[in-house]
């Protein structure tokens, strides 16, 4: 159980550290872009729905816990561990990069995810 709520604990700090000033440090990829390509990304506003996201992740997990420790059922704690999280903040991702961007989406943005889904489900069943 502790775990558990230390990863939800991470995911709350996580979203109280990450501003637009340390964004270009602290997300993959976004430092290494050319200022041209920075640019295309609305950074501030892609902040703030990361900060929103990690805090409703921390809250899918606290739940889970709370459902799992009640019920004993391992599923449970599976899928609001594991499952939920990652779908939704793989969902988070694409709607980000739709909404937030004038960079256009390639196949490769929806692709990825989904096959991350698919191998992180495979792998724990």
């Amino acid at each position: 159980m502790e775990p558990i709520l230390i990863t939800s604990a991470l995911f709350i700090i996580l979203s109280f550290i990450l501003t637009p000033k340390t964004a270009k440090y602290l997300l993959a990829g976004y430092n290494t872009m050319s200022k041209e390509k920075q640019e295309l990304y609305d950074i501030k506003n892609i902040v703030r729905i990361l900060n929103n996201s990690l805090r409703i992740v921390a809250l899918i997990i606290l739940i889970g816990a709370a459902l799992y420790q009640w019920s004993g059922l391992e599923i449970i704690r599976d899928i609001f561990v594991m499952y939920l999280p990652l779908v939704f903040l793989l969902g988070v991702n694409i709607y980000t990069k739709k909404k937030y961007s004038t960079d256009p989406i390639k196949p490769f943005d929806i692709i990825i995810p989904i096959a991350v889904l698919i191998f992180v489900i495979l792998i724990t069943l």
